[in-house]
């Protein structure tokens, strides 16, 4: 592939994840948060559409608000992108070569790579980056892909599986702006309008099944944020 085009995808796929906001946070942010300063490899796995793009987004704001990453540390890219379609496993040194090029980072690198499994042999370069460079990785990806024999073989004990599911209902309430805490519920549950408020809305729940891009179409205000 053209390290041109390799510049390109690496500038623009990065600009585009930065600047997503206002995401729901999700309750498997805190099983997360105690790995973030380990080696491994973090698998995110899931069904499709159930917001492993946006929780590899949120882990990456949990990094910069606690100063634990500069932008220039990060490298993002979604392979689901078909301007990858003639990227290939040895395009990877190039990709990685570009990246230290374009970004200067200046201490440990964080990649954030989304549906890597569209690349065959993804797990080798993977495996050579944990042994001979200073990174932490974060990829998205299908059980099927993420637990193949090829990734066993290669990255046996070099990575942590975080699945991802759709939204729970307390998550789903938080997307339609009715979230509290536990010290808060006993209060809330008692006014008659909070208490009709989350019967509707758990009627809406089980319809959608917690999918984000369903839910978020329930409601024209929201942002595309999935």
């Amino acid at each position: 592939m053209e390290k041109e085009k390799i510049k390109e995808l690496i500038i623009g796929h990065k600009e585009r994840f930065l600047c997503r906001s206002d995401l729901i946070q999700r309750e498997v942010q805190a099983e997360i948060a105690r790995f973030l300063l380990q080696r491994e490899i973090i698998f995110v796995t899931g069904v499709r559409r159930s917001g492993k793009s946006s929780l590899v987004r949120l882990i990456c704001g949990d990094l910069l608000e606690r100063g634990d990453v500069a932008p220039n540390d990060i490298l993002y890219l979604n392979f689901d992108d078909e301007r990858f379609s003639s990227f290939t496993v040895q395009d990877f040194a190039s990709l990685y070569e570009t990246f230290l090029e374009l970004e200067n980072p200046r201490g440990r690198q964080y990649l954030f790579l989304d549906e890597i499994q569209r690349i065959p042999g993804w797990e080798r370069w993977l495996n050579r980056l944990y042994e001979f460079e200073d990174v932490r990785i974060f990829v998205t990806g299908s059980n099927a892909a993420m637990l193949s024999p090829e990734v066993a073989t290669s990255l046996t004990g070099r990575h942590r599986q975080i699945a991802v599911w759709p939204f729970s209902f307390r998550e789903f309430l938080a997307l339609k702006g009715l979230s509290f805490d536990d010290k808060d519920s006993d209060r809330l549950l008692h006014s008659p309008k909070t208490k009709a408020d989350i019967r509707r809305l758990f009627t809406q729940y089980v319809e959608t099944g917690g999918f984000p891009e369903v839910a978020r179409t329930k409601d024209a205000t929201l942002l595309e944020q999935y």
